[in-house]
């Protein structure tokens, strides 16, 4: 049986509590679920639970420190995200500039690329020059 949305976020709530990754977790939880209402508003989409769960892992980590950096997505990755998903890519940016309001730790805008690519499941290893996923 498939976990539901409200399961997932107890048990992160509870994970986190108990490896102490926040010194409040649940309110950290209570913004990046606001964060992905925002994303879900803005795309008129709502996420499949997969979907949700890689979101919800890398908005995560996106408030640790030590685990903030720069978008590893290849240059061809990002050319095609900008190409093919222009609309979405600045609704992106929008609600990472929302929730940066309110947020420990500013989102850098470029996650905004990581965001589309967990959402539209873009092969973020994609070559220069390699552009079959266009195909599709």
């Amino acid at each position: 049986m498939p976990i539901s949305r409200v399961t997932l976020l107890l048990n992160l709530t509870q994970t986190l509590a108990r490896l102490h990754v926040f010194l409040q977790p649940s309110e950290t939880l209570i913004l990046i679920e606001r964060m992905v209402a925002l994303i879900e508003s803005n795309l008129e989409e709502m996420l499949e639970i997969e979907t949700l769960t890689g979101l919800l892992f890398h908005l995560i980590c996106s408030q640790i420190p030590e685990r903030q950096r720069r978008t590893c997505l290849s240059y061809s990755a990002y050319r095609f995200i900008e190409r093919e998903f222009p609309r979405e890519l600045q609704l992106c940016l929008q609600t990472i500039r929302e929730a940066n309001q309110q947020l420990a730790y500013p989102i850098p805008d470029e996650e905004a690329y990581n965001i589309l690519a967990i959402l539209k499941q873009v092969d973020i290893f994609i070559e220069v020059g390699d552009y079959s996923l266009a195909s599709r």
